[in-house]
């Protein structure tokens, strides 16, 4: 009787370590897949900044041109504005 108990004893043990090994491993998998949403996500934040910031550029080049403002002023400003 003493080995049988001793067996599942064993047993039991071995058992709960292989569901816990699982979890984890299904949790780090889980929080690979968020960990690469959220780059995926900063990545379109930085490139629609970048296209914004394109954009806003160039327009300021078109006021430039028309108004005769010193360019690298605005620069200096929009530096100020994206990278706090």
């Amino acid at each position: 009787m003493e080995s049988n108990l001793g067996f599942l004893i064993k047993n039991s043990v071995f058992f709960a370590f292989q569901v816990l090994k699982y979890q984890i491993k299904n949790e780090e998998e889980f929080a690979m897949k968020e960990q690469s949403k959220v780059i995926e996500l900063n990545k379109k934040k930085v490139e629609k900044q970048t296209e914004v910031y394109e954009f806003e550029r160039f327009d300021e080049s078109v006021r430039v041109l028309e108004h005769g403002t010193n360019f690298s002023d605005i620069e200096d400003r929009k530096l100020e504005i994206i990278a706090p």
